[in-house]
């Protein structure tokens, strides 16, 4: 049932001449007055309700369903970027401005449950907690916490595990007679030793020589004078090939490190013309 206009309203407030002879002693030119005055408000009530009819039809009510309706310059409009649904109670906006927050930065929520896009994002919400990270470092994971970056790593640096700890920068190393190591910017070098595996280095010496890691097949020309090689110290698994090459009838002594066995005793051992020794160092019998 539709509301009662203005107008009905007060129709049905309105006492008849006979009501108002019957229930007052006003004489009857004031009862006419009367009437007279409420025939101009029933008069200016019509004219309300149809102005009021007209507003109505100028409102468009064909809004799409769940669009909100806003007032502009005395008229309803709709704006579909802002809508709500009942089903979900949610509301969708497109393109909406919010001041208070800043250009280009994430946004998120903060201990009041309120929109910021100010302060520093945690692991926890898929961030990192830092407001800067250094340059070049490997970022390592702290469970919720922030993360933890390592230093710019120098040339040849790579991050080495370490049990129940966090990992380290280091480079690798080498082993003496067996591995070289060399780091470049980018770039990790490995290569056998000269005198590694089936690497070697060939030498000839003419004169008094200490040997070292370097040399393997080692050629003494005695042509010129007798003269003496000197083992360096032994270490495990270091082999040497010693020759004299020369034709000359003079001696190639080989003399071994401080108190280290040569075939079995602290001495010198001597090499003719043409003759040659192959040893191998072992570190209870020395060299053999």
């Amino acid at each position: 049932m539709a509301d009662p206009t203005t107008a009905s309203r007060l129709r049905g407030l309105i006492l008849s001449a006979s009501d108002l002879q019957s229930l007052t002693d006003w004489p009857d030119a004031l009862i006419e007055d009367y009437l007279n005055i409420i025939d101009n408000l029933i008069t200016l009530a019509e004219q309300i309700d149809t102005t009021i009819d007209e507003k109505i039809e100028e409102i468009d009510t064909a809004f799409t369903d769940g669009s909100i309706p806003f007032a502009e310059t005395l008229f309803l409009v709709e704006d579909t970027s802002f809508t709500y649904t009942n089903l979900t109670n949610t509301l969708n906006v497109a393109n909406a401005i919010l001041s208070s927050l800043t250009a280009s930065k994430p946004v998120f929520t903060n201990a009041s449950k309120g929109l910021v896009s100010t302060g520093t994002l945690g692991a926890d919400q898929g961030g990192t907690g830092l407001t800067t990270i250094t340059d070049g470092g490997i970022m390592l994971g702290s469970g919720t916490g922030a993360v933890t970056p390592l230093a710019q790593a120098t040339s040849g640096q790579i991050p080495v595990g370490s049990t129940g700890a966090d990992p380290v920068l280091a480079t690798i190393t080498g082993t003496a007679n067996q591995i070289t190591v060399t780091n470049g910017a980018g770039s990790i070098t490995l290569s056998l030793a000269a005198t590694a595996g089936s690497l070697v280095n060939i030498t000839r010496y003419t004169t008094t020589q200490i040997l070292d890691a370097d040399d393997h097949h080692v050629a003494g020309d005695t042509d010129g004078g007798a003269f003496t090689v000197t083992l360096p110290a032994g270490i495990a698994g270091t082999e040497y090939r010693i020759i004299n090459t020369g034709t000359s009838s003079n001696n190639l002594t080989i003399a071994p490190n401080g108190a280290e066995l040569l075939i079995g005793v602290n001495s010198n051992f001597i090499l003719f013309d043409g003759e040659a020794l192959l040893i191998v160092y072992e570190a209870t019998e020395g060299w053999v």
